[in-house]
């Protein structure tokens, strides 16, 4: 019936693996969750140890790193039930009724793949999360009504229902071996496919904040990872609004004027971004200004 994913790394699964355990065994279904962490050399992979103790479950280290997307499809060429459930290991149920009600739309006639949402607890973090915690809120916590207005762009796969025959024909890109983009990628090639997402209201928690200043280098990871993304095609414009605004700049040739404001104003748009009140309109300045500068640097 059920097979519970969980790539993990340098995080403690084990109350996440432990709440998937519980729900499972109250619905009475055949199951299995596997957890994998990607090589992070962990001191917490000893305490991850513990989930193998649980009936059904299972825990264990890539020798190499694959990378998220790689250690997903990993665990799904292992798995053996026909329906996954991808869960990031950062993310926690909403409900104690979360497998349920994914059990509940399984039985919908040509279903392949199911998006259940993300969302952020409301109390401020500490200052130094903040930013973090407002783009998740007002970036990624989308409610179930609004994402059907754009299935594929608002689809992220840290709380997704997939088939297992969909997740094999269709796996995670290979050849993306650096952080971002992934899930963009992802749910870019379904749609060129044709499959559906449904959209479904049925969220769990992203608990794991981290500091601005991470969220930043981050960001700017992904952005690198994303400009690769272009120069091989695997997104374009349609799907990325980094890559279109990008675009426009540069068909007025001012692409390389950005970059340049991008490194005047760097010091001053980081120092608003790690405050304690961070605009979101200058986080997307920031970006743009960075794609435009990475890519003059080519």
């Amino acid at each position: 019936m059920l097979s519970v994913l969980i790539p993990t790394y340098d995080y403690d699964a084990c109350a996440l693996a432990t709440e998937m355990y519980r729900q499972c065994k109250a619905n009475d279904i055949p199951f299995e969750i596997i957890c994998r962490d990607d090589a992070s050399d962990s001191p917490l992979i000893v305490r991850n140890q513990e989930i193998n103790a649980l009936e059904n479950c299972s825990f264990d280290v890539n020798p190499v790193n694959l990378g998220r997307g790689r250690n997903i499809n990993s665990m799904a060429a292992e798995a053996q039930y026909d329906w996954l459930l991808i869960l990031d290991c950062d993310m926690f149920p909403t409900s104690p009724h979360f497998i349920a009600q994914y059990l509940s739309l399984t039985t919908e006639p040509g279903l392949e793949i199911v998006y259940g949402g993300i969302k952020y607890h409301t109390d401020k973090p500490a200052k130094n999360q903040l930013l973090r915690w407002v783009y998740g809120h007002e970036r990624e916590a989308v409610p179930h009504e609004k994402r059907e207005q754009d299935r594929f762009t608002a689809t992220l796969t840290s709380n997704l229902l997939v088939r297992r025959k969909l997740l094999l024909t269709h796996p995670f890109s290979g050849e993306i071996k650096e952080y971002g983009y992934e899930d963009l990628v992802f749910t870019t090639t379904l749609a060129k496919s044709g499959v559906r997402v449904r959209q479904a209201d049925n969220p769990a928690y992203h608990l794991n904040l981290e500091t601005s200043a991470i969220f930043l280098g981050k960001t700017k990871a992904a952005l690198r990872n994303l400009r690769f993304l272009m120069d091989k095609e695997m997104l374009t414009e349609q799907e990325s609004v980094v890559i279109r605004t990008f675009r426009k700049i540069r068909k007025f040739g001012l692409n390389h004027a950005v970059a340049f404001f991008y490194k005047l104003s760097e010091p001053l748009l980081r120092s608003v971004l790690l405050s304690p009140n961070p605009s979101l309109f200058l986080f997307d300045i920031y970006k743009i200004g960075y794609f435009c500068s990475i890519k003059k640097s080519r």
